[in-house]
């Protein structure tokens, strides 16, 4: 099987057996991370297809010119092409409309039902709370509330000073 690196920058694979880019030393590939190309026929990729179809359709265009929704899901579905047990998501509903929110978070409860363990850091608490099933909410860098998820979003304290909601009493 031939290696690739791959590039940060424009996201597409270049062989290392380039002659411009040379052969790279340890600390490159540590650096930039080498990477077997993709079978893109292969079980994995079908399974990301099947979990987000818009990128099977999408596949032969370059993922700059993706929606930031259908990028998202590029980012993810790359992820998971890597078989993790555990996903680390940094904001992935950061920048989307409203529509792809609710599109995304459906898949991330997806592919943790399927038995990937999810550790999402998200500024939008209730959708957060809503999809989770233990949430742990940060106040100037420190835990202020942790509980099981649907606790939080009855914790009248949680719901004033973090979702924005007046007291139910």
């Amino acid at each position: 099987m031939q290696e690739y690196l791959q590039t940060v920058g424009d996201g597409g694979w270049h062989s290392k057996a380039d002659p411009e880019a040379g052969e790279p030393g340890t600390g490159e590939i540590q650096r930039t991370g080498v990477f077997s190309k993709p079978d893109l026929s292969g079980p994995r990729v079908c399974q990301v297809f099947s979990l987000f179809p818009v990128l099977k359709e999408r596949q032969k265009q370059r993922a700059g010119t993706l929606s930031s929704g259908e990028q998202q899901m590029l980012a993810i579905g790359r992820a998971l092409m890597l078989e993790p047990e555990l996903l680390l998501l940094d904001e992935p509903s950061l920048g989307l409309s409203p529509n792809y929110v609710d599109i995304l978070f459906e898949k991330i409860k997806e592919i943790n039902r399927d038995g990937t363990a999810i550790l999402l850091v998200e500024q939008n608490a209730r959708m957060a709370l809503e999809y989770a099933d233990r949430g742990y909410v940060f106040e100037i860098g420190k835990i202020a509330f942790q509980d099981e998820a649907k606790n939080l979003l009855e914790n009248d304290e949680v719901r004033k000073s973090f979702l924005g909601e007046r007291s139910l009493i």
